[in-house]
């Protein structure tokens, strides 16, 4: 299926013959600056002024992804969370406190914590 935006009347579907890598879109996040992200097994896609990006580093399968506060895009994987904020990457895996290295969902909340769910935890992550 792809990307789909419903805006008044109009829906628009971006699929692998506009722009996206995979039609097959886990989750989707909007950023405060208004920018969509776009989890998939190809990685994650950044659709922001009707340009599509790959932000370098995020290439590998997403299962989801979350914005944060302050521009922080945070995003689960097989083999961590991902922290990418400012165009730096920071992954955090089970050598960094994670029970689980597979992360099957990811949110934050109100207060900037980071939920993130692996097959067999839980996590809270106060960055």
């Amino acid at each position: 299926v792809g990307a789909a935006r419903l805006f008044g009347q109009e829906l628009r579907v971006w699929s692998e013959r506009d722009a996206l890598k995979s039609e097959l879109v886990r989750a989707v996040a909007r950023s405060g600056s208004g920018a969509m992200y776009f989890a998939s097994s190809a990685g994650v896609a950044e659709y922001h002024k009707g340009v599509w990006t790959y932000p370098r580093g995020l290439g590998g399968a997403s299962h989801d992804v979350a914005a944060g506060p302050r521009g922080a895009l945070w995003v689960a994987t097989e083999r961590g969370l991902l922290l990418y904020s400012g165009g730096k990457l920071r992954r955090i895996d089970s050598r960094r406190g994670l029970i689980d290295d597979e992360q099957l969902n990811v949110a934050v909340d109100h207060l900037g914590r980071v939920w993130s769910r692996g097959p067999a935890s839980l996590t809270v992550v106060t960055p």
